[in-house]
């Protein structure tokens, strides 16, 4: 059976299996490669029924149809390239000591997320997260 949704959660079962949740129905993508399935990418995939009622769902070979925002909840379209002030003296003037260690853990936490993966971004990412502090 085709299916087309949404992911809405990625993680494991009690025993350690995978499962992943597409618009809040359970699948088990078994020996699937999930690596880079993202929670809020619209993917499609073959779906087989299995177990001793044919109960439980399989997932196999999905393929991404929209991958989910990169950006942030709140950051409504990202840091813009055109237009963007510099990261250290944009509005309201250069980064202040008390705000160092809030876009430092900020920045650490977007690229550990995988939302930040090119260094040419930082500097916009700086700029969006120094005027959210300020708003």
């Amino acid at each position: 059976m085709q299916v087309e949704g949404k992911v809405t959660e990625i993680g494991k079962t009690q025993k350690g299996a995978p499962k992943v949740l597409v618009d809040g129905k359970v699948y088990y993508p078994g020996n699937t490669e999930i690596r880079g399935l993202q929670v809020g990418d619209v993917i499609r995939f073959e779906s087989t029924s299995f177990g001793k009622d044919g109960t439980a769902w399989g997932m196999n070979e999905w393929t991404l149809i929209a991958a989910a925002s990169k950006y942030p909840p709140g950051v409504i379209s990202g840091p813009h390239a055109n237009g963007a002030s510099s990261a250290s003296t944009g509005p309201g003037g250069p980064v202040t000591n008390e705000e160092r260690p809030c876009i430092s853990n900020s920045m650490a936490a977007l690229i550990e997320k995988g939302i930040i993966t090119d260094p040419a971004e930082y500097g916009r990412w700086v700029q969006a997260i120094k005027n959210a502090l300020r708003s």
